[in-house]
């Protein structure tokens, strides 16, 4: 190894850190050991120099340097030592070097041989494949330095490294715009009308998601079959490699009239999500599956809720929880912050008829606290009762205190104010307190007694402060405060109860949460508790305790029966999905290189987990899902419009396109409706422009009696658009419609339906 190989005795003088027992430079393969100090050869791009001193020579090391005693055969060495680093990098570069070359050749021909759209998946493969010659790009300067030829890496990885994003972008729009015009004759022919150019994109673009948000009458239906006609011609996939799926039968035999219109369309699987579920449980399991009457016949369903119901309250192991559910959680009860004014809150006890266990509509969930607490303790009151002496002054209804014990002559007054003496947001304060003067004066007056309640005292237990100041005024009159009390019985209290109607709201409450637990990805072990104030957490675990009771009873009916319901469908398939027989005991008729979903503002957490699932049992699948979250109506069987609003948070990867021409309506209409839809913040923004045109008013408000706003409606319609005109006439409830049809029976020439 150059002049110095058999000459490690060479004296050298060091200063600094090796004076001390350094006295030879001994040459190794990777570097020289200058005394007993180890010092690699410097990397390609740092200097290795040897500099003539006056006193000391000194030997620039890479990033150290070190003086030595002047030595003429030392300076001798230093070309050999040059060498000898260059021959010891160049082949540990040349190395690098070749990998880069080797790969960017065949990256090169990879992507020219790559005839598709660049998926996110793809990207992202790409990068976690290329990430490790990143370090060896960055050592273009030592290629050049040892002299190799760059110009053989080839810039398709180059570009690709820099800036991945930027690559991919125009990679895709290439392709984009290529396929725009291979597939322009099939896009413009495919539809009665040409496909508009937001339908032309969802159909090119092949981003691992597609979502697709359609609007009313934009053409959702004629996206989906272009996608699977585009995919097909196109060669992208067979016809048995794209599974449709949709929300319910109608819809499920509209796509199956539309796509098995064109030929070569005929092997596209087209299923409901339930008809699949049964599906992939019977190929697996090599047997037929019996949906349950309690899913299949919603008075059947009804009435085994209500026969639980009745046997909860006979159930020991549930008695305690239903009696302090019905008797003090049977309302959930609104944080304070939920309202911004004291008439919503008014407004929230009203609309959800708030009633003590006597039958009063009561105002305020603190006096649903005080009824209570009378009612189970057999106290006799009266709900705002008319104070006897007349006190009513000008401007002031008549006089009415919240609560009347005629047992003990007492008045009680709750008042809704804190420790301070403030009201709630949106009530006059000093208004309210006057007013609160006045009553206790009124008491103090006509020699009434008055026990006083605030609504701070909830805190500190509304119940027991009542009670305190019962027994405090009991003692007084000398009456034993026991024999006031006259406890309800248990049963007298579901009597009670039942007679409210409290069992069959109750019913409704645990019919609908069945349903929808049945639909979440939640396990009955593991319901969840959300952020509340106190009182909703234990209406919650009481809930709980008592649903689990049922759900344990439900799936035993099932389980006895043999049969499942149609969650169990979706749950179940999944399952199967997910084993790893799965191919082999379905015979591999699900490996589906697409699935399009049609209706997608109404999919269930549990809908959503199977085609995850479906699509990790399949080859390189893309979802492709079209819905419109202003049609999301089906929130009470579990759907979760979340889904559609946050698509890419759960799905990854998305490419949005929003067909934003609708053939169903106006522009008058349309204004009208997307102005009111999107006062909902969580409403996804978009606008809407309308194939038809209109110079007039399209919707009106009308008011009146319902005859004379109908009679003139008809005649209207009648006058403006002539006979055999549909008219379709909508109302909240059944009954109001009844003196329609005699309305009806006057305008023959019109087709009315209500």
């Amino acid at each position: 190894m150059g002049k110095i190989e058999n000459n490690n005795a060479v004296k050298l003088g060091f200063l600094n850190r090796f004076i001390l027992g350094a006295e030879s430079l001994t040459l190794k393969d990777n570097g020289i050991y200058l005394g007993d100090q180890f010092v690699e050869y410097p990397k390609p791009l740092l200097k290795l120099q040897y500099k003539r001193g006056f006193v000391f020579d000194k030997l620039v090391w890479g990033e150290v340097s070190y003086r030595l005693v002047k030595d003429n055969e030392l300076r001798l060495v230093f070309s050999d030592l040059e060498s000898d680093r260059l021959q010891y990098w160049a082949p540990i570069y040349k190395e690098y070097f070749n990998q880069l070359v080797d790969t960017s050749e065949n990256f090169e021909s990879y992507i020219l041989s790559f005839k598709r759209y660049i998926r996110g998946s793809h990207k992202e493969e790409w990068i976690k494949r290329l990430s490790a010659l990143k370090n060896k790009l960055s050592l273009r300067d030592e290629y050049v330095s040892l002299g190799f030829d760059i110009n053989k890496i080839r810039n398709t990885l180059l570009e690709f490294l820099s800036d991945p994003v930027d690559f991919v972008e125009k990679k895709n729009n290439l392709f984009t715009k290529k396929e725009l015009n291979s597939a322009h004759y099939l896009l413009e022919n495919l539809e009665e009308h040409p496909l508009t150019a937001k339908q032309r994109d969802a159909c090119v673009h092949d981003e691992d998601n597609i979502l697709v948000i359609a609007g009313a009458g934009t053409g959702k239906t004629s996206a989906m079959v272009a996608k699977a006609a585009y995919l097909v011609q196109r060669g992208f996939a067979r016809p048995e490699e794209i599974l449709m799926l949709a929300y319910g039968k109608d819809a499920r035999q509209e796509l199956e009239e539309r796509v098995y219109e064109l030929d070569y369309l005929n092997g596209v699987v087209i299923r409901t999500f339930h008809s699949l579920g049964k599906e992939i449980i019977g190929r697996y399991e090599n047997r037929a599956t019996d949906v349950s009457v309690l899913a299949s016949d919603d008075a059947q369903y009804v009435k085994f809720i209500d026969n639980q119901v009745e046997q909860m309250v006979n159930e020991p192991s549930l008695v305690n929880a239903i009696q302090s559910f019905f008797s003090e959680y049977l309302y959930p009860q609104p944080n304070d912050l939920e309202f911004k004014t004291h008439g919503e809150y008014l407004q929230h006890v009203r609309d959800n008829e708030i009633r003590d266990l006597a039958g009063n509509l009561v105002k305020s969930f603190e006096e649903l606290k005080i009824s209570n607490y009378l009612f189970k303790n057999g106290i006799r009151f009266e709900y705002e009762r008319e104070y006897p002496y007349p006190v009513s002054a000008p401007g002031r209804n008549v006089y009415r205190p919240d609560y009347y014990l005629p047992d003990l002559d007492v008045y009680i007054e709750h008042f809704g104010i804190n420790e301070y003496g403030e009201t709630r947001p949106g009530i006059d304060t000093d208004k309210y307190n006057k007013d609160k003067e006045w009553k206790i004066k009124v008491h103090q007056e006509c020699g009434t007694k008055l026990i006083q309640t605030f609504s701070y005292q909830s805190k500190q237990g509304l119940e027991n402060i009542l009670e305190r100041e019962l027994k405090e005024h009991c003692k007084l009159i000398n009456i034993d405060f026991e024999d006031l009390l006259d406890p309800v019985t248990t049963n007298n209290l579901f009597s009670k109860l039942k007679d409210l109607g409290a069992y069959k709201n109750f019913s409704k409450l645990i019919a609908g949460f069945l349903t929808l637990f049945k639909c979440s990805p939640y396990d009955i072990e593991n319901l969840p508790i959300p952020e509340t104030n106190q009182y909703n957490k234990s209406r919650i675990r009481l809930f709980h305790l008592i649903f689990k009771w049922l759900y344990e009873r439900y799936c035993s009916v099932l389980a006895a029966d043999k049969t499942i319901d149609f969650a169990d469908m979706i749950r179940d398939a999944e399952k199967i999905v997910r084993s790893e027989d799965f191919h082999e005991k379905t015979k591999s008729k699900y490996r589906f290189r697409y699935i399009m979903v049609d209706e997608f503002q109404d999919i269930s957490p549990i809908r959503a987990s199977l085609i995850e699932a479906l699509r990790e049992a399949g080859t390189s699948c893309a979802l492709f899902c079209v819905g419109d979250d202003w049609q999301a109506i089906y929130r009470f069987t579990g759907s979760d419009v979340s889904l559609t609003t946050s698509f890419a948070e759960r799905f990854g990867k998305t490419y949005r396109v929003t067909l934003d021409k609708s053939f169903r309506f106006n522009n008058r209409i349309e204004s009208v409706a997307s102005g009111f839809v999107q006062e909902n913040d969580n409403q996804i923004r978009k606008d809407l422009i309308t194939h038809t045109i209109s110079n007039k008013t399209e919707v009106h408000v009308v008011r009146g009696s319902k005859e004379e706003v109908l009679r003139d409606i008809f005649s209207q319609i009648t006058d403006e658009s002539g006979s055999g005109t549909s008219v379709l006439v909508l109302s909240r409830f059944r009954e109001s419609l009844n003196n329609v049809a005699e309305i009806k029976k006057e305008f023959r020439k019109l087709k009315i339906k209500l």
